[in-house]
């Protein structure tokens, strides 16, 4: 049983990864670009400042691995940096570019046509438990890692 419960999440990671980037690549970003530019949005639309020291504890990833990937989005002109304090250029507000919003309304789009097919085949009550599930399921793996 555990061996089909890590097999299947790993098997929807790929899909949904694969899917994902296929959709990402054809607007000149990664799948992981893609989910940055989301996290951004998602705290701008709460009126909150996001900052790369953020974004490496949700994703997980390594200051470098950050860098790379924010240096990448405003090469292309999909996000801005801009220091809070003149001269301190070790904090910096992530804010996206009008091109970053649009970019951010395509993958939430598909991000949604995904889960909606996804869940298609379950009834309310099913999606409901599921998303339970799996909201407990990335708490443990949390305290965990």
């Amino acid at each position: 049983m555990r061996n089909i419960v890590s097999m299947s999440i790993r098997t929807m990671s790929n899909y949904l990864k694969r899917g994902m980037s296929e959709k990402t690549s054809a607007l000149g970003i990664t799948s992981f670009q893609g989910a940055i530019l989301a996290v951004i949005k998602d705290f701008s639309s709460k009126g909150q400042d996001v900052y790369q020291k953020d974004l490496e504890k949700i994703f997980k990833a390594s200051k470098s691995s950050m860098s790379d990937s924010l240096q990448s989005l405003e090469s292309k002109n999909l996000i801005t940096r801009t220091s809070l304090i003149e001269g301190d250029s070790r904090k910096k507000s992530l804010k996206l570019t009008n091109k970053g919003e649009e970019i951010t309304v395509l993958v939430g789009a598909y991000l949604n046509e995904v889960s909606d097919e996804l869940l298609s085949n379950l009834t309310e009550e099913e999606k409901s438990a599921f998303i339970k599930t799996l909201e407990k399921l990335v708490r443990k793996m949390e305290v965990k890692l």
